[in-house]
């Protein structure tokens, strides 16, 4: 007999074949979205039809946190002066604000130097193109910036945009408005016909007007609200689902538009038509950054101080990044008739008011916001962490790598029929004083003027509401006419709370399989502008939890900086620690280095976004993304 001989070759073939074969079956990808093998998605409608949406055009300019602008130039520099400030700070942003703008949509920034600045009344950046930095959002004065609210009065301490938070897109260029002649245009769609696509360019940004009638109020049941008609006059009151949307294509009769409708628009209930917006009072490319806002208070349900800490108001294409907001009476972040923003690695923390109804949302988005991105945010001691208290002129949220503790309440959308949200990689741990962690529900005839229908078409992907508890739980209900969905998440799943509706779609919920693609948002984002290597590590690191007892101890907060953002080759790592270890992360999740250099050479890696993780000599770590491009 002869005997073959085995090579060490074959056996690293078999080696790596069968490790392959192991990391394939330690991973799932759902039903409704695949992967193929190109590396493209592929979607899949539900047993209704449905296809989930994308849901990547959201933030700053419609890509997320990739397109912020880096280092605009600073034009003037201040220091706090005793007594108010708000005068002090607002010459200083109007004297920029009265510059034309420049090439790149901006007139510059205003550095505020370190210390405290005390605030009587509202700081407004009412003028396109400004940009608010700060010097660090630690406690220490000597090397941060805190903007603190002084008095009495429940006010917004800063307003980014026109202010004008009863807008919601109504005002039309005369002569624009044109029926959809489609009979159908299902949820997900980015195109349509049009009756006079002659009335339109690319790049006109256009409202999508699909107005109540009491036919389309019957196929929504009402919105939700027990079929009472006097309830359901309130959805009335929104007068129409509304989508704020930009023309990428126009072919023929047909508009391509850059976001897709998330709620299907069904001609024999309500005609549909759209109009291009009169965005002459919109104040765009605003921004905030590494800046603490903080306010007096006395006892810990005290009201009469700050109510709002950061809020955009009629902006559009604006940010706020590396901003902490504390002890508000209602929201540390809230957007009000505002487009394309986003919120990025900011904490909402320990808000000081009565726990009861329109209180303690630490992150807001209400009427009239559409394509908001918060990433990589944090939240404590919130009622509603995360909460959409906007109506059916709300839609394409997503809340991307957040996290939430000590929570009173439910992080959800509140109210009529908000459509388009993503829930993705969200992580509510520690101690809870309420067990339903996350809510794609019906709240029926709960609140003032009958909330029903609060989430359409939302997906929750990724998701862990057990924490340190068993029994965080997530409400899953279908909507009538619509659909929402839970997909490889961590908790229990339950529909009949607060009311019993119908089981929303429900798939993988407590594996220990890795899901594909780990991250929703990063996937769709990296699909539509072809970028290679887009799932980092999405779980968050480190939530930054400060501790009330330990804000005085410097060792118990760490930051990085990395830079230039994007980056061609090197990028360099600064610290306040002497001493951290680096760890690289590819799209995968994969350990690439680790390194104590804080400067790496990444000439051997492709374009993409990667992860760099860094940990100090005490254990505590931050996660920072950056964009490799060629």
């Amino acid at each position: 007999m002869a005997y073959r001989s085995i090579s060490a070759v074959q056996i690293l073939i078999t080696i790596l074949l069968l490790l392959t074969l192991e990391i394939q079956a330690q991973q799932w990808q759902s039903q409704l979205i695949n992967i193929d093998s190109s590396g493209h998605l592929i979607y899949f409608p539900d047993n209704d039809g449905f296809k989930i949406p994308d849901y990547s055009v959201v933030g700053y300019n419609g890509n997320g946190f990739l397109d912020i602008p880096q280092n605009i130039a600073v034009l003037k520099s201040i220091h706090p002066i005793v007594g108010d400030n708000t005068q002090h700070i607002q010459d200083a942003l109007d004297s920029i604000g009265n510059l034309p703008i420049q090439p790149n949509g901006f007139r510059g920034a205003l550095y505020l130097n370190p210390g405290q600045y005390h605030i009587h009344g509202t700081i407004y950046m009412d003028k396109s193109g400004v940009v608010l930095y700060g010097s660090g959002n630690d406690t220490d004065l000597v090397s941060n910036t805190t903007i603190y609210g002084v008095g009495t009065s429940q006010r917004t301490l800063i307003e980014m945009g026109a202010g004008d938070k009863y807008e919601w897109w109504e005002s039309k260029v005369s002569g624009t408005t044109s029926n959809i002649i489609d009979s159908l245009v299902p949820v997900g769609s980015k195109s349509f016909r049009v009756q006079n696509s002659s009335l339109y360019q690319i790049g006109d940004n256009i409202i999508i007007y699909y107005p109540f009638t009491n036919n389309l109020l019957a196929a929504m049941d009402y919105g939700g609200t027990q079929g009472a008609s006097n309830w359901s006059l309130s959805y009335f009151n929104d007068k129409a689902i509304r989508y704020n949307t930009r023309i990428t294509n126009i072919s023929g009769d047909t508009i391509f538009t850059i976001s897709p409708v998330y709620y299907t628009i069904n001609q024999s209930l309500s005609q549909a038509y759209i109009y291009k917006y009169d965005r002459s009072n919109l104040v765009t490319n605003v921004g905030i950054e590494d800046i603490r806002i903080d306010m007096n208070y006395s006892g810990p349900y005290d009201e009469n101080h700050p109510e709002e800490c950061i809020a955009f108001i009629e902006a559009e294409n604006a940010w706020a990044r590396n901003c902490v907001a504390l002890h508000f009476v209602r929201s540390g972040f809230v957007t009000k008739s505002s487009n394309y923003i986003t919120i990025d690695s900011c904490k909402a923390l320990d808000p000081i008011s009565q726990i009861t109804g329109s209180r303690r949302y630490n992150f807001e988005i209400d009427r009239g916001s559409q394509n908001i991105l918060m990433s990589n945010c944090h939240a404590r001691h919130a009622r509603h962490s995360y909460i959409s208290d906007g109506q059916s002129t709300t839609a394409g949220w997503v809340i991307y790598n957040c996290t939430s503790t000590e929570r009173h309440d439910v992080a959800e959308a509140h109210r009529h029929w908000t459509t388009g949200i993503l829930w993705d990689n969200y992580l509510d741990y520690g101690p809870q004083n309420h067990q339903h962690a996350l809510g794609l529900h019906n709240r029926g005839d709960w609140g003032s003027v009958a909330h029903g229908w609060s989430s359409v078409h939302a997906v929750a992907w990724n998701c862990d509401v057990r924490g340190d508890s068993p029994d965080g739980k997530i409400i899953i209900q279908k909507p009538p006419s619509a659909q929402n969905y839970v997909i490889g998440c961590k908790g229990e799943v339950i529909n009949d709370k607060p009311f019993y509706a119908p089981r929303g779609y429900e798939e993988g919920t407590d594996t220990n399989l890795t899901l594909n693609p780990p991250s929703l948002y990063l996937a769709q984002l990296c699909e539509r502008l072809g970028l290679s290597n887009c799932n980092p590590l999405t779980v968050n690191t480190d939530p930054f939890d400060e501790k009330p007892e330990l804000t005085q101890n410097k060792e118990s907060h760490f930051s990085i900086t990395v830079y230039p953002n994007p980056t061609s080759s090197t990028l360099i790592i600064s610290s306040l620690e002497k001493s951290i270890k680096i760890e690289l992360f590819n799209g995968f999740g994969q350990l690439i280095l680790a390194t104590k250099e804080k400067k790496l050479d990444l000439n051997d890696l492709s374009p993409g976004i990667y992860h760099i993780v860094a940990q100090n000599q005490r254990g505590f770590k931050v996660a920072k993304k950056f964009i490799l491009t060629r």
